[in-house]
């Protein structure tokens, strides 16, 4: 079963693109509540459309009654924004990002993060959470520090 996250706040510095033959990347796809345990949120996707060293935030608040999460998705685009990105194994890139969850501690607990999703070796994670954890599984993530400060 995919585990499934709060997106609350968070602003990613996204990908630089290195060596890429393929896919030409030219865009950023936004996908809003995939998940939508909280349809009554206050949502806000921005991004430059710069998939080569842009960035792009999502601000979800204002939760009120609900489920369990929302989820929102900003993909990597070779059409121009329109579908998400697919790269062969094969492929050659260079990845760095800033993760910020901007929020207090204290409940309901919040999660901000990336995925690099992959059908061959499964998704990779890398979560930042309100009470300081730092989750990364599937991936070869690289943890420095071990503990998280929201906001940084």
């Amino acid at each position: 079963m995919r585990r499934m996250f709060t997106w609350c706040a968070a602003t990613l510095l996204l990908p630089t693109a290195g060596a890429l033959a393929n896919p030409a990347l030219n865009g950023l796809a936004q996908f809003p509540r995939v998940f939508n345990d909280y349809p009554n949120s206050t949502l806000v996707m921005a991004d430059d459309d710069n998939p080569n060293g842009g960035t792009a935030s999502i601000s979800d608040s204002l939760y009120g009654t609900g489920g369990f999460t929302n989820r929102h998705v900003i993909d990597l685009s070779s059409d121009g924004g329109v579908t998400s990105a697919e790269f062969e194994i094969e492929d050659s890139w260079t990845f760095s990002t800033i993760v910020n969850l901007s929020t207090g501690f204290g409940p309901p607990a919040k999660e901000a993060g990336i995925i690099i999703r992959s059908p061959i070796t499964g998704d990779a994670n890398f979560i930042v959470k309100t009470n300081g954890e730092i989750v990364a599984f599937n991936g070869p993530f690289y943890l420095a520090p071990d503990t998280y400060t929201p906001g940084t």
